[in-house]
């Protein structure tokens, strides 16, 4: 699988959209609305300077099609950034989960009582729905974890 990134180019703006909006519809269903966003807004948000913060979006494309778009957020005063969105096309999500299933661990950096957690959501959509198997599923939620820090857990798979 030979992906390049590249930095946003107005050019790609349409399939930003189509992107962005089905990664998240996939995970916050119809809260998101049901109109996607116009290209102008992509294009607007992609690259800006916002009270001297810079803003920098990529897109990730294989074969000449974009199949995922970032967007950076950098402080040039303390050299600190954030990553602000990302998405990936559902169809390559998921084939690139099924391809590197022995290397991808669930995590998260942040946590409280009661919380969703929109990555698992889609995890278990997407096993759901069969775009990753039982297997997949299960080593990249717990298994691949439980495998690499040695952990006292039983494991329910290989």
């Amino acid at each position: 699988m030979d992906i390049k990134i590249r930095k946003f180019e107005d050019r790609d703006a349409a399939r930003v959209e189509v992107i962005m909006f089905g990664s998240f519809r996939a995970v916050f269903g119809d809260l998101l609305g049901t109109e996607p966003k116009p290209e102008s807004y992509w294009k607007e948000i992609s690259h800006s300077e916002r009270g001297g913060i810079i803003v920098i979006s990529f897109v990730a494309e294989t074969d000449n099609n974009v199949i995922g778009y970032l967007r950076v957020s950098i402080n040039p005063g303390n050299g600190l950034g954030v990553l602000e969105a990302i998405g990936v096309d559902p169809e390559f999500g998921a084939n690139f989960l099924t391809e590197f299933q022995d290397r991808l661990y669930f995590g998260t950096d942040y946590c409280c009582l009661g919380m969703e957690f929109s990555a698992m959501n889609l995890l278990l959509k997407w096993r759901d729905e069969k775009r990753i198997s039982e297997t997949v599923f299960k080593k990249i939620a717990r298994e691949n974890a439980i495998r690499f820090f040695d952990l006292p857990l039983k494991r329910t798979i290989g």
